[in-house]
């Protein structure tokens, strides 16, 4: 996966604080599921979305350093929500080529 984009004049440990609470936080199950059922809508949805950290995380730091870990986590979640929603459509539309696949060759048979 791409790293998030850093900042400038952002501290290295805010920096990494910032992608690993949102590699912890940001569940990738469910847009997995939704680009398996919606494949077209899902990852549009991912890429216009843009998710905030949880305030009690971003309240922990002032100044530069909050704008920094906002942007940062903004960044790496919304890259998360995005590479699952991908995945769960190219899952999505590989089982709907499988299944016209297989229809096709069942028409064949005499």
């Amino acid at each position: 996966m791409r790293r998030a984009r850093q900042v400038a004049g952002c501290s290295p440990t805010v920096y990494a604080a910032a992608r690993e609470d949102a590699r912890d936080r940001q569940g990738m199950g469910g847009w997995v599921a939704g680009g398996l059922l919606l494949p077209v809508v899902i990852p549009v949805i991912a890429h216009v979305t843009t998710p905030d950290p949880p305030a009690e995380l971003a309240m922990q730091y002032t100044g530069n350093d909050r704008v920094c870990y906002t942007e940062t986590y903004s960044s790496a979640a919304a890259r998360r929500r995005q590479t699952a929603a991908w995945i769960g459509a190219g899952v999505a539309f590989g089982l709907l080529a499988l299944a016209v696949r297989a229809e096709s060759k069942g028409l064949e048979r005499p």
